[in-house]
């Protein structure tokens, strides 16, 4: 796996804006935010025939390696990056660092934190799937909904009845 930053540019077909990669690269979006030209997508290719500009430092590199084993460490940096830059565009050197901090914060925190693994009992097509599992970070003041962490590392809301969770389970993240 690989890390880079890059811009977005309008599609190669169709109408929409994709990153400026190259057509042979797999990639999947990590951090951005609204207004940021600036995104952070892992990246898949052959390194002997690819390159790609904007790699990310070495200690960025570490940290996602590390995240990686443990996702509500990446959807939360990624929820705290959209935050931080919903209103202003950084420079690229910036961007970085504020992911490499929010990492570095998020995974330190993850000793103090309880997250469960949980079993989902319903599908919701095209993100969930009855009797998967998924990482599920927090549940609602009012004990009604569950906040949980998709393979692409998007945190979502469903109702409590979507996952099998214990009366403990649910106390533990309402609190």
């Amino acid at each position: 796996m690989y890390y880079h930053f890059s811009k977005l540019r309008p599609a190669l077909e169709g109408n929409g804006r994709e990153p400026d990669f190259p057509e042979e690269v797999g990639y999947l979006l990590l951090a951005d935010s609204r207004i940021s030209e600036w995104k952070l997508y892992q990246c898949s290719y052959d390194d002997e025939k690819v390159n790609i500009n904007n790699p990310v430092n070495n200690e960025l590199k570490l940290l996602l390696y590390s995240a990686e084993r443990f996702p509500p460490a990446l959807a939360l940096t990624r929820e705290d990056i959209s935050h931080k830059f919903e209103n202003n565009n950084p420079p690229l050197s910036e961007f970085q660092s504020a992911i490499i901090e929010s990492l570095k914060n998020r995974l330190s925190m993850l000793s103090r934190r309880t997250f469960f693994f949980l079993e989902t009992s319903t599908d919701e097509i095209g993100y969930m799937n009855k009797s998967e599992w998924y990482w599920v970070i927090r549940a609602a003041k009012d004990k009604s909904l569950l906040y949980w962490i998709s393979n692409d590392y998007f945190i979502y809301t469903n109702p409590i009845s979507y996952f099998k969770i214990s009366d403990e389970q649910l106390e533990v993240l309402s609190t």
